[in-house]
């Protein structure tokens, strides 16, 4: 690969760039999977935009430099971006949106003529426009036609600048929203990801072999050992093991398993050494499919939220009525319009899914998984919690509170003769 060195700080970091045709997205996720296998590499970062590899490494840099001269355009391949490069993704496509949103507006005002400004103004309009006129065609008041009555209201009186003004802020906030929400998704999902490099397997001559956990397939065999999480859902073929399933159950006390039984990704081996069968991998295992149900559940809305709507969009009619009112004391349209676009009633909107969200990240962290909005919420009003299982309260390491003698033995000699037997 042919690259120019951009930053160097002749210690442990170092900055190349190929160029921007030098990888797909796609194969600059692959790249960085491939050098984060290397020992003396500690952290990668590509960009598939200007073909820019950021490294962090130990040891020679010259190894690291002969490592990325070694790799030619055959050896790229593309791969699955990883939790951490969804974020940076996420990061960067919806910096990239207020900025175009911003540089467009300042733009638009310096260098645009008037007429095709006021044009763009109009056409950005248009969406709110057909909000308003859907909820105005329903009957209903709410926070749509409230937008839509600002914008008409300006632009009727020709008063482009500030319906440019609401335009951009109605845009910018729709962009924050959505950014704030993916942000929470992400973090939730996170919490309960695996985040697994490379796993030990059984090969047919019976050799224990370590390879990237991208590497592996079905009817591999897995060695998992004490203390490790396994990676995949199986069927154990060999040995025997204690396994920890309460990412799954709930249940805190190991499960014995042997040979036949099935194993699931995200769970613990506590105690002993099995070998597994792969029968599901990545996305369709267990624990993935937890995650997607997690990530979809911010659809099945709380009843909570769905007050707050009310009661943002109860708000609208007083909206109206300040606006009526100011403009029957003052007669003046500039200060009626001023009146009608305070707005409170999206703040309201938007701090309610992402409260719910971000309760639901913290419980996660908390080993806790809820499914949605609405059983956290219906959770909050519970007087009764009825448990399933034994352990799910418990430690596994129960204590005495309390011992009588039923018989002619004192308590005294109960508890003598007991401490004895335990001996």
């Amino acid at each position: 690969m042919k690259f120019k060195i951009v930053y160097d700080n002749n210690t442990n970091i170092l900055r190349v760039r190929a160029g921007k045709q030098a990888f797909t997205k796609e194969q600059g996720y692959g790249l960085s999977e491939y050098l984060s296998q290397k020992k003396n590499i500690k952290t990668v970062k590509v960009s598939s935009v200007n073909g820019s590899i950021y490294i962090e490494y130990s040891g020679k840099k010259m190894d690291v430099l002969r490592t990325l001269a070694n790799i030619k355009r055959s050896d790229l391949y593309e791969a699955e971006p990883t939790t951490e490069e969804i974020s940076r993704e996420t990061n960067r496509v919806y910096i990239n949106k207020i900025i175009k949103k911003i540089a467009t507006r300042y733009l638009a005002m310096l260098f645009l003529p008037q007429p095709l400004n006021v044009a763009k103004i109009v056409y950005e309009s248009i969406p709110y426009l057909a909000k308003g006129a859907d909820s105005l065609a329903h009957l209903r008041i709410d926070v749509d036609l409230l937008d839509a009555t600002s914008l008409f209201v300006t632009l009727s009186q020709n008063m482009y600048g500030p319906a440019g003004s609401i335009v951009f802020l109605l845009g910018l906030s729709e962009i924050l929203e959505e950014y704030t929400i993916e942000k929470t998704k992400h973090s939730l999902e996170n919490s309960l990801m695996l985040n697994i490099n490379k796993v030990w397997i059984e090969t047919e001559s019976g050799e224990e072999v370590q390879i990237p956990f991208t590497d592996l397939k079905k009817n591999d065999r897995v060695v998992v050992r004490t203390g490790t999480i396994i990676p995949v859902d199986g069927v154990i073929v060999k040995g025997e093991a204690a396994i920890n399933e309460a990412t799954m159950t709930g249940e805190s006390l190991a499960v014995h398993k042997s040979v036949g039984k099935s194993v699931f990704a995200g769970t613990i081996v506590e105690d002993g050494n099995i070998v597994v069968n792969v029968d599901a991998i990545n996305e369709d295992t267990r624990i993935n499919q937890i995650i997607d149900l997690i990530e979809s559940s911010e659809e099945i809305k709380a009843g909570v939220q769905s007050k707050a709507e009310k009661l943002a969009d109860s708000i609208v009619p007083w909206n109206f009525a300040v606006t009526g009112l100011t403009y029957l004391l003052t007669r003046n349209t500039t200060k009626a319009i001023a009146a009608l676009t305070v707005d409170y009633s999206c703040a309201i909107k938007l701090a309610t899914p992402i409260s719910v969200i971000s309760a639901m990240r913290e419980a996660s962290e908390r080993e806790i998984v809820v499914k949605g909005g609405r059983y956290l919420e219906a959770f909050a009003t519970a007087d009764t919690i009825i448990f399933d299982k034994t352990g799910t309260l418990t430690r596994s390491s129960p204590n005495v509170a309390k011992f009588m003698s039923l018989g002619f033995l004192s308590d005294e000699e109960v508890l003598r003769q007991a401490a004895c037997l335990e001996e």
